[in-house]
């Protein structure tokens, strides 16, 4: 597959972020680029490498529906002795 890149130029890049001594906290520092592919007809495709910005998503998106797209593996099973 394919990947189409477009760049910020190099001076428009935040290379010069502080970067943690340790560890690095979830969210705290942003790639200036972020990777997008499109779903259609079934398979994966137009996959491309783009500078970082917001994006739309539906309001209808099954994501944003906690039991759409969240298993969490809670049953109950009747034992032979009828107890739960």
């Amino acid at each position: 597959m394919e990947i189409a890149y477009n760049l910020k130029p190099s001076n428009e890049r935040r290379g010069n972020q502080l970067k943690p001594e340790k560890t690095l906290p979830f969210g705290q520092l942003r790639t200036d680029h972020m990777f997008l592919m499109d779903y259609k007809d079934g398979g994966w495709g137009n996959a491309r490498i783009v500078p970082y910005s917001d994006f739309s998503i539906s309001p209808g998106a099954t994501v944003l529906h906690y039991a759409q797209s969240i298993f969490e593996g809670a049953k109950a099973f009747m034992h032979e002795d009828g107890e739960i």
